[in-house]
């Protein structure tokens, strides 16, 4: 299981060379790097360096790993404009899919929800209601 945070700035360590954010954890998966569109270019870069779409891509992108059943993406799109949210979660969604890996999507967004998630839960007045 891995957790997602909001920002991704805070998420990686700025000194931190693109490289060594994604090989933190071990070998980058390069299905992973194929899929959310990271680009080798970016691999010598620091942080500040990127947009916060491709800086968000790669602070997911280190978080996966053969083992990984459950992702909790805890509004991962709230910093990244219209397009990139679209691009960003299509692309986690499909490699989600296609490993069998649960995406546990946090967002206040009811659009957003209602075009990635297959089953859509809210806290209201502390208490979860759905569908």
């Amino acid at each position: 299981m891995q957790y997602v945070p909001q920002s991704a700035e805070l998420a990686v360590d700025p000194r931190w060379a693109v490289r060594k954010i994604l090989a933190n954890a071990g070998q980058p998966d390069p299905e992973a790097l194929t899929a959310l569109g990271i680009r080798e270019a970016w691999f010598d870069r620091l942080p500040g360096q990127l947009s916060g779409g491709e800086l968000a891509r790669v602070s997911l992108a280190r978080l996966f790993n053969p083992h990984l059943k459950v992702l909790i993406c805890d509004e991962i799109t709230s910093q990244l404009d219209a397009l990139e949210q679209d691009r960003l979660l299509h692309a986690l969604t499909d490699l989600a899919a296609r490993r069998r890996i649960a995406v546990l999507l946090i967002s206040h967004g009811s659009a957003l929800r209602a075009r990635f998630a297959h089953r859509d839960l809210r806290l209201e007045a502390g208490q979860l209601v759905g569908p």
